[in-house]
């Protein structure tokens, strides 16, 4: 399974234009399993976020998982503080609050 690159610049309006291509991306991968891959995602926002959650959906639509891969830390903390990073298959806020 090939893991779908994200761009570096991942805030606002790009998260919303990207939206489209990332689902039809999303579609054209079989497997039981969509990986997206945020190596390259050097600028985002809670519009990332929003993103990631909306890919979720789709990606669930279709009776299969999202992994993500290469998150940035602070997506990932801004996840947590947002609450959503159970939903993302990170480590839930939880889990971060009993190991700190």
């Amino acid at each position: 399974m090939s893991a779908i690159a994200l761009p570096a610049h991942l805030g606002g309006d790009q998260a919303a234009a990207l939206l489209p291509q990332l689902r039809q991306q999303i579609d054209a991968q079989a497997g039981a399993a969509v990986v997206l891959d945020a190596a390259a995602v050097e600028r985002f926002d809670s519009a990332t976020l929003a993103l990631l959650l909306e890919c979720r959906r789709h990606v669930q639509a279709g009776q299969r998982m999202l992994q993500l891969q290469n998150l940035p830390a602070g997506l990932q903390s801004m996840a947590h503080v947002y609450g959503v990073d159970g939903l993302l298959g990170l480590p839930s806020s939880q889990a971060a609050d009993e190991l700190a």
